[in-house]
């Protein structure tokens, strides 16, 4: 190094170096101090800083392309990688085309019951005579009927937080599986 590098240069170098977060520290150092002397060859050549981060590109644009190429370096001639990749998608996509739609439905479904069985029930109570309601075999006395519409709208309710609970846990374990195939 002939000289300390400007603010500009390590503010530029800091940026990169934190949209680099999904490289292994070593290679993330590696990255940061290929650019540095980049930086560093241009100026003592006498190009202006400018130029230099605009031959560069964005911080975020050079990252890609150091994220990427150390990907493709580390896992493209590994054949068990590829497979274990090819069967993760597989299975991934093919179970998803069941679960997602399948538990969708059910929270939708589960919520909307819920939902309209309370409201059946508050209505009966205030005198709908379209609403009818029975507990097991017997018919629930008017007066009675919210509290009864609570008692089967809440199960509901509660099926359909488990659906939605289920199906966004699913996709968290879809995604956090990806980036560990891809980043590894």
């Amino acid at each position: 190094m002939d000289k300390k590098l400007s603010s500009t240069a390590e503010k530029y170098l800091r940026e990169l170096n934190d949209y680099l977060h999904k490289l292994p520290r070593d290679e993330r150092e590696d990255s940061v101090n290929e650019i540095r002397s980049h930086i560093e060859e241009g100026l003592r050549k006498g190009y202006e800083e400018q130029v230099i981060f605009k031959n560069l590109g964005k911080p975020s644009d050079l990252a890609r392309s150091f994220i990427w190429g150390g990907y493709l370096k580390r896992n493209s001639s590994n054949p068990l990688a590829i497979l274990g990749k090819i069967g993760f998608y597989f299975s991934a996509s093919f179970i998803s085309m069941f679960v997602i739609p399948i538990f969708t439905t059910l929270s939708i479904g589960f919520a909307v019951g819920s939902l309209l069985a309370v409201f059946g029930g508050l209505a009966r109570t205030f005198g709908a005579n379209w609403a009818n309601m029975s507990w097991f075999g017997m018919e629930v006395p008017r007066l009675l009927s919210f509290p009864v519409s609570l008692l089967v709208g809440m199960p509901l309710m509660l099926l359909a937080w488990g659906s939605w609970f289920f199906l966004i846990n699913y996709m968290k374990y879809l995604t956090t599986k990806h980036r560990r195939i891809r980043f590894r």
